[in-house]
């Protein structure tokens, strides 16, 4: 529960086939889904009508839970709350505010103490403190008027995240009557609880799957290896097909990466500018066409004329007729190299 008093969306109150009022407050308490202001306006409509306020819902403002909890009890017709998926944190308050209290056979519920957040020195802190304890003696006095013994509310308080099923629920005496009917699909967001029981989740719903993965791979013993949990899903690709997708990709990128080269070395810009070019080669994330503009601005290395050298050195492999040996005509060759045409 948080204690946050703030403007949401009106609540979803419809007409049963029957005529009877239904209020669904399947959404967050508060900001983002049933705040007291709409919830206050819509009541009054009612003039006394039966109403039924049905609750799939994860919680959220406690301010805002313990005002539509007053106004619940102080309405003039008979309300009846029914839990058909989830009662948890501050919709519990809402819940117990019915005359009649039911619950499916499927649903849940979860109590903890109120919590918020805090900023301040270390005056505020006592304060601060105060504030929740406030509010936790104003959840532990609406559990006891809702019929439930003072020392289990206070175990409901004071035990974490603490889960139960219907079943329990009736035997505490925090619902009046359980029915058979088969609970709406969780849609609310449990991943902000811990300890979240099997008998929670909701085995059609993807978010509940997730949760139930990650509830079952934490708090193992030191000494147990945790293993990550396999879901079976039908979009899951075998491991055989994974690999075989990144053999394909290693395939491809060795070949895209040789043609690129390819391209590369048979540019014009290239010639007297392969140095550059290889380096430019180098950065994959240049394309081809970067690495040719870059060459052409470049320019090319000067290179040294080939010399024939024929007609100076003449035939190694034998003498002349002046006699002269081969090592004779290297060295007549390196005398006047300075003379070369």
């Amino acid at each position: 529960m948080t204690t946050n008093n703030i403007q949401g969306n009106a609540p979803k109150f419809v007409r049963n086939m029957a005529g009877d009022v239904e209020l669904n407050i399947y959404d967050e308490i508060g900001f983002w889904g049933v705040d007291q202001n709409d919830f206050n306006r819509e009541l009054k409509s009612l003039n006394g009508e039966p109403l039924t306020v049905r609750i799939s819902s994860n919680g959220g403002a406690v301010d805002d839970a313990i005002a539509m909890y007053n106004m619940l009890k102080s309405y003039s017709g008979t309300v009846t709350t029914i839990n058909d998926s989830i009662a948890a944190s501050a919709a519990t308050l809402i819940f117990l505010a019915g005359d009649v209290r039911k619950a499916s056979s499927m649903s849940s519920f979860m109590t903890h103490k109120p919590m918020a957040g805090f900023y301040g020195n270390t005056d505020e802190v006592v304060e601060f403190n105060s504030m929740l304890e406030h509010y936790n003696g104003v959840i532990l006095n609406s559990y006891i008027a809702g019929g439930i013994d003072e020392t289990t509310a206070a175990t409901l308080i004071n035990s974490g995240d603490y889960w139960f099923n219907a079943e329990a629920a009736l035997e505490m005496g925090f619902i009046s009557e359980m029915t058979d009917a088969e609970p709406v699909q969780n849609s609310v967001d449990l991943t902000k609880f811990a300890n979240v029981p099997d008998f929670v989740l909701n085995s059609n719903s993807k978010t509940s799957a997730t949760v139930q993965a990650v509830a079952a791979s934490v708090k193992k013993p030191e000494n147990q290896k945790t293993e990550v949990p396999i879901m079976a899903d039908e979009n899951a690709v075998s491991t055989a097909d994974h690999e075989q997708a990144v053999a394909d990709a290693e395939k491809k990128g060795f070949v895209d990466a040789l043609d690129r080269v390819n391209k590369v070395n048979a540019l014009e810009s290239r010639k007297g500018r392969e140095a550059t070019a290889d380096k430019l080669l180098a950065n994959a994330s240049m394309t081809v066409d970067q690495i040719d503009d870059i060459l052409q601005t470049m320019p090319a290395a000067q290179v040294a004329p080939v010399l024939d050298l024929s007609d100076d050195l003449g035939d190694l492999s034998a003498n002349d007729d002046a006699g002269d040996k081969p090592v004779d005509k290297v060295a007549n060759f390196a005398a006047s190299i300075g003379k070369v045409k």
